[in-house]
């Protein structure tokens, strides 16, 4: 896929794509099939967990930085955030965004997020709640329960609701031939 001209991107989606197959991957090259035909959505993906250390965190935020400078002002930034190391992470690079005059949307994707906020101090809780807030970052919660959650601890944020999917051809039925065959096949899961 040849890389648009800065003067028609509107957004950023700076998430990992395939391989692997699955969670957040999947639904980035969702994404990337998707607007395609739009012309005007920048694709990069930050490096992998498997690379730890100050170099991923260094990396990433140049990574970031280079990417964000390649859309137009005030265009959006979509990141998917989990729990733990990974809000903090996405909390950083959401303000890089605002300070590059952009807009940055974290989609919530980690079941344990409550677990993980509950066990921050509620001074923390506090700065977190403020960092979020602004006017310039948009949560993106999976359900009405979730955007329910979401506005109980960040009462002043702009949170929406987005729909999570699957991709149609992981769950598409494939019919076995037809053709007798002298081989029995069993298949056990437990």
């Amino acid at each position: 896929m040849t890389t648009p001209k800065k003067d028609n991107l509107n957004a950023l989606i700076f998430a990992p794509l395939p391989p692997p197959v699955g969670g957040v991957a999947s639904i980035t090259n969702m994404l990337n099939i998707g607007f395609q035909k739009y012309n005007d959505v920048l694709f990069k993906q930050p490096v992998t967990k498997g690379k730890l250390g100050i170099y991923r965190a260094a990396s990433n935020l140049v990574r970031l930085i280079k990417a964000v400078c390649s859309i137009k002002s005030k265009g959006s930034v979509l990141l998917f955030s989990s729990a733990g190391f990974s809000f903090y992470e996405k909390l950083i690079w959401a303000k890089l965004i605002l300070l590059l005059n952009r807009k940055a949307v974290l989609i919530m994707v980690d079941g344990n997020f409550p677990r993980f906020y509950q066990s921050l101090s509620v001074k923390y809780r506090r700065v977190i709640s403020k960092q979020i807030s602004h006017k310039n970052i948009t949560i993106g919660a999976q359900s009405d329960t979730w955007l329910k959650y979401y506005k109980e601890i960040f009462p002043l944020a702009n949170i929406e609701v987005v729909s999570a999917s699957v991709d149609r051809t992981f769950m598409e039925v494939t019919r076995p031939s037809r053709e007798k065959t002298s081989k029995i096949k069993l298949l056990y899961i437990g």
